[in-house]
């Protein structure tokens, strides 16, 4: 009986964080998305610090692409380049934002060809502009000329006839080798900033009214939407799953906390940033000396070295996650971090007495449960109407993951909770796997669920791979059969709230 308790209040402490970092993420990516709305600035802008600007990270014809100091760099391997700007599946409404400045260099003159398609349609209408050599800062009003279809017809204007650009492309035509850098691009309004109509509020109900409807958001269209989300009085997903749905239809809208009440423009404050932290590699350098040092004087598991152990290997885990450190592109001395802890923990395996294939009893136990499992998520498939299977490379890619996590959780996790507080050691490494999925409540909860059958599983038969399948086909099945208002992604730290 006292696993009932103890299971509420994990729950309980799962759902704050949750609910704690979704607050903060509203907030600071408000304050940020405020401060865009007093510059007249769309939200769909590139910054090129990340090849992932472009779409599939890379380009036609393109060789060497990289980042160099926050600049997009890259070489022509044929004298041209077909750079699709990635615009996330949201659509840039022409009719706001008719201003493009952008900074771009080349070593050699070359012709600039810049390209957009209405959602729905391949017209690709085409407006060029020449390029010197060395810096070329460009600030054009893209309403002012017409744009020529290639294909040929009559020439229209930006936007074309919805206003809703749904590709955008950046065509380099120059001499064979010519070194090219992008630094920026942005969308802007054509008004003035302190003519800017300040933002409509509503709150979510209002907004999912609306949607069922089929109605407009906002009551003028030519001014920015705002949602008030319920953070603690609805799930984290629902809350998520809204501000999907709106941004389908209005890539511009701002998102804000209900209960701090709708935020005035000019007490929005200097805008801070969803990201708490980010090591440096000074830090990172130093946490690995500690850690060789550590593991090599480490010889017999005792509760002291299974304390330093958990606080060195596994804090890293936990304060990426709980503290939002791991975005949807991590810094590289952010994702060295992670990869020195991971080899601290796996230096550290104690799978004495284990076996891998294990005894027929422990499949039989094993997948009796997992099927019990595997029925209900093809319930709640099934009475949502929801399957969405993972592609191929999501399939391919999730076996080394569920191989790692397992080595974490049953040859680090266990043995150290075990000489921490034995007859508490499930629930302890259990609890601590689940916040290493922070802040991601349902995905807590279920590996919480998971973690404590498997580690009993473990605890009896002592075998790996009856464990392992399971993990995998249920991690899988799980993803396919709930909805998005479920399970909103897999994903933890600050990638939970950017990536579905």
């Amino acid at each position: 009986m006292r696993a009932i308790p103890v299971a509420l209040l994990a729950a309980l402490i799962a759902w704050l964080i949750a609910h704690l970092a979704l607050d903060h993420y509203l907030l600071a990516q408000g304050k940020i998305d405020l401060g865009r709305v007093q510059r007249g600035d769309s939200r769909i802008a590139f910054e090129f610090d990340q090849a992932r600007d472009l779409i599939s990270g890379g380009a036609e014809a393109v060789g060497g692409i990289r980042v160099e100091q926050g600049v997009l760099r890259g070489e022509l391997t044929e004298g041209h380049a077909n750079l699709r700007l990635n615009l996330r599946g949201l659509q840039l409404d022409a009719g706001r934002f008719s201003r493009l400045r952008a900074r771009i260099e080349v070593d050699a003159p070359a012709a600039l060809a810049l390209i957009f398609d209405e959602s729905g349609r391949l017209e690709q209408l085409a407006r060029q502009i020449e390029l010197h050599p060395g810096w070329n800062e460009l600030d054009l009003d893209l309403a002012a000329t017409a744009w020529t279809p290639n294909r040929g017809g009559e020439p229209q204007r930006w936007g074309g006839a919805s206003a809703r650009v749904a590709e955008f492309r950046l065509y380099l035509a120059g001499p064979a080798g010519l070194r090219f850098g992008l630094d920026y691009l942005r969308f802007q309004s054509a008004r003035p900033a302190d003519a800017s109509p300040a933002v409509q509020w509503i709150d979510a109900s209002t907004a999912r009214a609306r949607l069922r409807q089929g109605a407009p958001l906002g009551a003028a269209a030519d001014a920015p939407l705002g949602v008030l989300l319920d953070v603690y009085g609805d799930t984290p997903e629902r809350a998520l799953v809204l501000r999907d749905q709106v941004r389908a239809i209005d890539a511009e809208a701002l998102f804000w906390p209900a209960w701090r009440g709708a935020p005035k423009l000019a007490l929005s404050g200097p805008a801070g940033t969803p990201i708490d932290w980010s090591p440096d590699w000074i830090g990172v350098a130093l946490y690995a000396l500690l850690a060789l040092l550590i593991r090599w004087r480490t010889r017999d598991l005792t509760p002291a070295s299974a304390r330093v152990d958990l606080i060195v290997g596994y804090a890293p885990l936990l304060a990426m996650s709980l503290g939002l450190g791991l975005a949807e592109q991590p810094p590289p001395a952010t994702m060295a971090w992670l990869a020195a802890a991971l080899a601290f923990q796996i230096s550290g395996l104690r799978v004495d007495g284990s076996h891998f294939l294990g005894a027929a009893s422990s499949w039989t136990s094993t997948l009796r449960v997992s099927g019990l499992a595997a029925l209900a998520l093809a319930a709640v498939a099934l009475t949502q109407s929801h399957w969405l299977p993972p592609g191929a490379q999501r399939v391919a890619l999730y076996v080394p993951f569920v191989a790692l996590q397992q080595l974490v959780l049953l040859g680090f996790l266990w043995p150290r909770a075990q000489m921490l507080l034995p007859r508490q050691a499930r629930a302890l490494a259990a609890a601590l796997f689940a916040l290493a999925h922070a802040p991601n409540f349902a995905l807590m909860l279920l590996s919480l669920l998971a973690a404590w059958w498997w580690l009993g599983l473990f605890q009896r038969h002592r075998a790996w791979l009856p464990i392992l399948v399971s993990h995998y086909l249920l991690g899988l099945l799980a993803i396919t059969c709930l909805p998005p208002d479920l399970l909103y992604s897999a994903e933890l730290g600050l990638r939970y709230f950017q990536v579905q």
